[in-house]
């Protein structure tokens, strides 16, 4: 049987990025998932776009950063693995089949990440956390 993967994205004023989040998420070729967007009391138009693309949609009415919005998909989640993405985070293609592989119990994981420009000092920040900060097991985000 194949496992359901909750996609969990806490989301605060979003709307610039989330609509291709969601869109590399539905491009997958794995397809048992489900989309939980957060609102973390949004003021832009987030909501309305989670609630059109999302699978569940919630909104914290008060903001409460986002370990409190990943609490709050975690608890509408229904699969047996979670996924948390910023609502910035755009998907390499493949990545949701390669996750459905993992079968260990209670596996914490961090992926390497692409800066989404060329600028120096995103493509340095990347490289701080891709080789020095995620081989020690912790990871932001």
């Amino acid at each position: 049987m194949k496992p359901l993967i909750s996609i969990i994205i806490p989301a605060c004023n979003e709307e610039k990025y989330l609509i291709a989040t969601i869109a590399s998420i539905r491009e997958q070729s794995f397809r048992s998932y489900e989309i939980i967007v957060v609102s973390d009391a949004s003021l832009d138009g987030t909501d309305h776009i989670a609630r059109r693309l999302a699978n569940h949609f919630v909104r914290l009415q008060q903001r409460s950063g986002p370990a409190a919005a990943k609490n709050a998909g975690v608890q509408l989640a229904k699969g047996n693995i979670f996924v948390f993405l910023d609502a910035d985070t755009l998907l390499t293609s493949g990545v949701l089949a390669r996750i459905a592989t993992v079968t260990c119990d209670n596996m914490v994981g961090t992926c390497l990440i692409r800066p989404s420009n060329s600028a120096l000092q995103h493509r340095f920040l990347m490289a701080l956390k891709n080789y020095f900060v995620c081989p020690f097991g912790v990871s932001n985000g």
